[in-house]
């Protein structure tokens, strides 16, 4: 196993990212395996250490593993931040936003093939539902999309 992956061998910050939780805001303190990884984490492959949180978990701007950094970003993603409103996936806990799929447009579970996507949506309240597509080239009205 090398002890340090591809990008961080030519020295791109940052390394562990797509796949991984490294990013610009979020970022591991080395990218040498090493020091990433206990011999636990990786002697035998197990899904322990991704789903145990590891005690005194607390959002920093540099985590000393992927274990740290893993369980912050999901933390993040779940919760969201305190200091700015997000769109983590507390919104469908507390704002029940079932009715529209922007979230779904905006956080796309993969990448996945080009595909025509349809919406359920109503003119005006009291019409009956009707499938449309997004149409991009008309402009915004009343701050939602055109639908054709």
């Amino acid at each position: 196993m090398l002890s340090k992956n591809f990008k961080a061998l030519k020295g791109e910050t940052p390394a562990y990212c797509k796949p991984g939780f490294e990013s610009s805001e979020q970022k591991l303190s080395s990218h040498d395996l090493d020091e990433l990884l206990t011999p636990d984490q990786y002697k035998m492959i197990s899904a322990i250490p991704r789903i145990l949180e590891p005690g005194g978990l607390k959002s920093q701007a540099q985590y000393s593993s992927f274990v740290e950094l893993e369980h912050a970003c999901l933390v993040r993603s779940l919760f969201g931040r305190k200091d700015k409103v997000d769109l983590s996936a507390k919104l469908w806990w507390h704002k029940q936003p079932t009715w529209c799929g922007q979230l779904q447009y905006l956080q796309p579970f993969r990448q996945s093939s080009p595909d025509q996507p349809y919406y359920l949506c109503m003119e005006e309240e009291g019409d009956a539902p009707r499938f449309a597509e997004l149409d991009v080239d008309q402009p915004l009205k009343n701050g939602l999309p055109a639908m054709k």
